[in-house]
């Protein structure tokens, strides 16, 4: 049961509304019953489980109705993750999501009725309010427009291009947008970072002795993201760890690198895809690395590395 605080025009009472369930027969009967009078939500996501509504209209004439309610009432009691039509409810009222319906072999695990079968089917209130529900981008203020229902919001969060992404050099604290971190990058540490440009081969002087190298990468096409040459020189080794590593939101979609190392008549090479993270701790997220010997630095600790970032849309 979600309970919600409303005002309207005609009554100031708490209204309680109560899923119900629903057999396949009932679908369209009981359809404009469960629709909540075609009101639309707009979900604001907030900490507190405490719900108030306050009503207003839109531009189209609608009735729109703006909700902050806790978002764990719209999980799976199960698996808790983001509820998803078809939603089913056991006799006792206990809900889950197809997925789950499915593992526990329409057995409900809190009290052993049986779920999504023909003595008890589909939520369709729980449906409604979960298509109705319109969230906003929490990065909207960085300039993100988008609006998504709730097991949508989830997945765009984590890749907003909008998120902030952290300045990797040391003792910054700019925290920002990609854009605004690719224009503090240029603009603040522009004398202590190296220019690349994507999909053109470049040669990097390498210090063995220096963990991490920060380039920025510069195109027309594509939003310039920070990049890390991360270097972890292992005296037990005998060598270095090279990897590339991106302060991006999200994956980078054909976004690829190479690395070649060379030393007299020996040379060596990787090829492997960019892996992006939004805060730089020290250590590198990927498990794709150039493993370059000592040897392959000349006497004062520097090695001329061949770097190309390709991208392809």
């Amino acid at each position: 049961m979600v309970k919600f605080s409303a005002t309207g025009k005609k009554r100031s009472s708490d209204t309680v509304i109560t899923p119900r369930c629903y057999s396949d027969d009932d679908v369209e009967e009981d359809d404009e019953q469960v629709c909540l009078q075609s009101k639309r939500l707009k979900v604001e996501t907030g900490e507190s489980s405490s719900s108030s509504i306050g009503k207003q209209n839109d531009l189209s004439g609608d009735e729109l109705i703006t909700v902050r309610l806790d978002p764990d009432v719209l999980d799976c009691s199960i698996c808790f993750e983001p509820l998803v039509p078809p939603v089913f409810q056991c006799n006792n009222g206990h809900i889950c999501c197809s997925t789950c319906c499915r593992k526990m072999k329409n057995k409900c695990p809190s009290c052993s009725c049986l779920m999504g079968t023909g003595s008890s089917s589909r939520c369709l209130a729980v449906e409604k309010i979960l298509e109705s529900i319109r969230i906003t981008c929490p990065y909207a203020p960085n300039g993100c427009r988008e609006s998504f229902n709730y097991a949508e919001f989830q997945r765009h969060k984590a890749s907003c291009m909008y998120s902030p992404c952290c300045c990797p050099v040391s003792d910054c604290n700019f925290e920002g947008s990609l854009e605004r971190l690719s224009s503090h990058c240029n603009t603040m540490h522009r004398e202590s970072i190296i220019q690349v440009e994507l999909n053109s081969p470049m040669t990097i002087s390498l210090d063995r002795d220096k963990p991490i190298t920060i380039l920025h990468g510069n195109n027309s096409e594509y939003v310039g993201a920070v990049y890390i040459l991360h270097n972890n020189n292992s005296k037990s080794v005998g060598g270095c760890f090279i990897t590339l590593t991106a302060i991006y939101p999200g994956i980078q979609e054909g976004v690829k690198y190479k690395l070649i190392a060379k030393c007299r008549d020996s040379s060596l090479q990787l090829k492997a895809s960019i892996v992006s993270t939004k805060h730089w701790t020290g250590v590198s997220p990927s498990k794709d690395f150039l493993l370059v010997p000592h040897d392959f630095f000349d006497t004062t600790g520097l090695l001329n590395l061949n770097l190309l970032i390709t991208w392809s849309d």
